[in-house]
């Protein structure tokens, strides 16, 4: 969809995709915090549509870094599912900790944790992106001497 989009620039894309990711899964991992417990159809709803937006992320940081990075992109992709195969790993770890005793006030504090997360990430990246190849992926016109 990002590639046939041909009237909005490469920043604004990646920065509407992002948010569409980040933003928007921060808030409903927020909303979500505020859902009574007795509402299980309803949390598990908002859950899935978390995971679904999450989806968004190949047109935003996802695609950044394929425009930021160029040549190299191999070397930052492989970054990018490295720290998320150790977050997966460390993760349950995480949980045990934060919620030991599973109740809904221990969540609830969770879920805000990790929504302002996701909402202060996504705000980082819509103001610090900019979506055109990095200097060091330029290529030097100037022949190196041996």
């Amino acid at each position: 969809m990002s590639d046939v989009w041909t009237s909005v620039n490469e920043t604004n894309k990646v920065r509407l995709f992002n948010s569409l990711s980040l933003g928007v899964a921060g808030i409903i991992c927020i909303s979500t915090a505020f859902v009574p417990a007795e509402n299980q159809v309803v949390c598990a709803l908002l859950i899935t549509l978390l995971q679904g937006t999450i989806g968004f992320n190949a047109g935003g940081f996802n695609r950044a870094a394929v425009i930021v990075a160029r040549q190299h992109a191999h070397l930052l992709l492989t970054c990018f599912g490295l720290i998320v195969t150790f977050v997966t790993l460390i993760q349950p770890f995480i949980v045990q900790i934060v919620v030991p005793d599973h109740t809904w006030n221990q969540w609830f504090y969770l879920l805000i944790g990790h929504g302002l997360v996701l909402f202060t990430a996504n705000l980082i990246f819509c103001f610090t992106i900019k979506a055109k190849p990095a200097a060091f992926t330029l290529k030097s016109s100037t022949p190196i001497k041996s």
